[in-house]
Order: structure tokens, then sequence, then C-alpha cells
């Protein structure tokens, strides 16, 4: 996964680990119990994703690994982890392949790995692909709130953003989120979004929930003034600086904290074309240098 996502992802299962536990459980046939993490360092070239110890009826790892983008060749990676993995800790390891968006499919990812020689098979290895996007985002929701985030990736989800964008503000206002729970959720929902959604359709859909963005008292004040006088000039001011500041928290994930140069530079951008092609570059950029002399 591209670093940015590999972060949320990290941060979302390692504070809510036994949702996804039992979710991934369930998938596979798994009986549920106490869910606790596993170093993922196998070996000196080999670092799975996550593990995850379930210690129910039948102790089982479960190996999950997520996947953004397509390539070939994953279900060999994945059969290397399991063993691996099964050598480490000695105990049976179901593997899980998640794709997160459908550019991350692959023609070799069927849920079997047939290895054979002379014709004849002599290693059957099955492992369970989950595709985000065919999902039900209501069943992502009665989960636990680790997996609310995911809801917002379903083909669901594209289909009526505005519905089940109001289904996961919903659920984050139930009893189990708690505390700044609600804040990282939807911080991780911002930028999880990313995956499926354009910047700007994004900022249009989170500015109704400001907690979200650093600074978006501001943020909001801009769009309110623009929209309410009628003026297109306003509008566009607004998605810019929904931009900048989305721009500034995932930078910020990504690159540490901006140099107060590199804070003016983005500052005297005004055009929302611009600040949209640097927020797709994110993910390629290697600091804030490189992001914004590269893109300005």
């Amino acid at each position: 996964m591209a670093k940015t996502y590999d972060n949320v992802f990290s941060r979302l299962i390692d504070d809510h680990l036994a949702d996804w536990a039992a979710y991934l459980a369930e998938r596979i046939g798994l009986p549920p119990g106490p869910a606790t993490a596993v170093e993922t360092d196998l070996s000196s070239n080999l670092q799975a994703d996550r593990l995850i110890r379930v210690a129910g009826p039948e102790p089982a790892l479960i190996h999950l690994e997520l996947e953004s983008s397509s390539r070939l060749g994953l279900p060999d990676r994945l059969l290397s982890y399991n063993v691996a993995a099964w050598r480490t800790s000695g105990e049976p390891v179901r593997s899980v392949l998640m794709l997160l968006r459908p550019a991350a499919q692959a023609s070799d990812q069927t849920g079997r790995l047939t290895l054979s020689h002379g014709g004849v098979p002599y290693l059957t290895f099955d492992y369970l692909v989950i595709r985000l996007w065919q999902e039900s985002p209501d069943a992502l929701l009665a989960g636990g709130p680790g997996l609310a985030p995911l809801a917002l990736l379903t083909d669901a989800a594209r289909d009526n953003l505005d519905g089940v964008f109001a289904k996961f503000l919903g659920r984050l206002h139930q009893p189990d989120v708690a505390g700044t729970m609600r804040q990282d959720l939807v911080s991780s929902s911002y930028i999880l979004s990313g995956l499926r959604y354009d910047p700007v359709r994004i900022v249009d859909l989170f500015r109704s929930y400001v907690v979200t963005l650093e600074d978006s008292s501001t943020y909001m004040e801009i769009l309110r003034k623009g929209e309410s006088r009628g003026e297109v000039k306003g509008l566009s001011l607004g998605k810019a600086e929904g931009l900048r500041v989305a721009i500034l928290k995932v930078g910020t994930k990504r690159f540490g904290v901006p140099a107060s140069s590199d804070r003016s530079l983005l500052a005297a951008v005004d055009d929302a074309d611009v600040l949209e092609r640097l927020f797709d570059r994110l993910d390629a950029a290697s600091s804030w240098p490189d992001l914004l002399v590269g893109g300005v």
C-alpha cells in the first residue's frame, strides 16, 4: 500500500484490534476469541502487514495483507508469509488478502494457489480474498467502530455517498464511540476516502463534520460567506482552502511538520486545480520541498 494509507490502516487496526479480529474470524469461519497482535517481522526479508492471534476454541493466527494497487505474484508472497508465521508460532495460520479498491485486482488473486510439477499438483494453498468494494456498508457499520471507515470505500457508498456518509456519522454517535475516538475515526475516513474519491468531493463531503480539518472553522467560514453571497469566486476560494488544509493534514502525517518556507509556498497557491494536483502527488512525493517545488 501507499505509505499514507498504510499508516492509517495500521492505526485503525492497532486501536481496534478486537473489531478487526472478530470481522476477519467470521469471514474465515474461525471461532471468535480474545485477540492479540503478533510480531510481523518473520525473517530478514519477510514482514507481513498484520498477524493477529485469536485465542478461541480453535486458536490460530490471522495473517492479513492489505493492497491498494494491482500486482501479480501476491499469492506466492502470501504462501511465504503463511509458512514463515506457522514456523515461528507453531500454530495454524489463516491468510486474508484484502483488496481496497477495484484497481487492486490482479488475475492470479483467485483464493487458491496450486503448485505443480510435471502437470501433477503437489501443493495447494487456500486464502481468503476480501474485495472491499463488494462488502455491505451496513454490515461494516454494524461491526465495531474500527470497521466503520471501510463502509465509505464500498461500491454501495460510491453510488450513494451522502446516504452512507450519514449512516457513518450516525454510527460514530453510538455508545461504544467515546472520547477522542470519534474524531480519530472521522480523520481516518477523511484520508482513506482518497482511495476512491477525488479531493474536491472529499472536502465537500466532510465539510459538514468540521473536526476532520485543522483550522476547519476558518475553512467553513470562507465557504459560508462565499455561498451566502452567491459568489462563484467565494466558493472557489473555499474549495482551495479546504484542499490546502487537507494537504497540510495528510502531508504532516507523511513528511512531518512543514517548515515556515513550505507553509508560505503552500499558502501562496490559490488555484484549486493546482492544489488538487498537489493533493494527488502526496503519495509520490518524498518531502515537503519535493511536493511543493515539483508540483507548483
